[in-house]
C-alpha cells in the first residue's frame, strides 16, 4: 500500500459536513493547492494505471485524524464511497473506484482552475457512464485553492 502523509502539509484545507435529519449525505470537502492536486493526480495515476507491479491501495493521511483510502474496484461493480467515524476525532473514507471512473477523477482534478470544484457524485450522476453504488454514504468534493 502506498502512503501519502499530508498531516502537516501547507496548501490543504478540509471540511466535513455530516449527514443531517433531512437526508443530506455527509460531504467531505478537500481544498487543495495546485501543487497538491498535481501530486494527488500522479499518485492516482500510479494506483489506477496499467502497471501490474503497482500498489493496490493508496492511503492518504490528512490533518486532524482524517484518512482516505483509495482502492480499485472491478469494472461493472460501480464506484463505492463510504465514510466511517470510528472514534470521536477520526474520520475514515474509502473510495473504491472503477478504473474508468478513476481516470475521470484524475482528468477533472488536472483540469481544475483556481476556486473551481467538482464532486465525485457529479461524475456518477444519472445518465453518466459511471455509477455510484447505492450503499455509498458520502460525497467527496475537490476544490482548487488560489495557491
Amino acid at each position: 500500500m502506498a502512503l501519502v502523509d499530508w498531516t502537516e502539509k501547507a496548501g490543504l484545507r478540509q471540511q466535513l459536513q455530516p449527514a443531517d435529519a433531512e437526508g443530506h449525505e455527509t460531504e467531505w470537502i478537500l481544498e487543495l493547492s495546485g501543487g497538491l492536486i498535481h501530486s494527488l493526480s500522479a499518485e492516482l495515476e500510479s494506483l489506477y494505471g496499467s502497471d501490474s507491479s503497482r500498489d493496490s491501495e493508496l492511503r492518504l493521511e490528512l490533518p486532524d485524524g482524517w484518512r482516505l483510502f483509495w482502492k480499485e474496484r472491478s469494472a461493472g461493480e460501480g464506484t463505492l464511497l463510504f465514510v466511517a467515524h470510528p472514534e470521536l476525532e477520526q474520520w475514515v473514507g474509502t473510495l473504491a473506484l472503477e478504473p474508468e471512473f478513476a481516470r475521470g477523477v484524475i482528468s477533472r482534478l488536472r483540469g481544475l482552475k483556481a476556486h473551481e470544484s467538482f464532486s465525485l457524485r457529479s461524475l456518477g450522476t444519472r445518465g453518466s457512464q459511471w455509477s455510484i453504488a447505492a450503499l455509498s454514504n458520502f460525497n467527496l468534493i475537490f476544490t482548487r485553492s488560489s495557491i
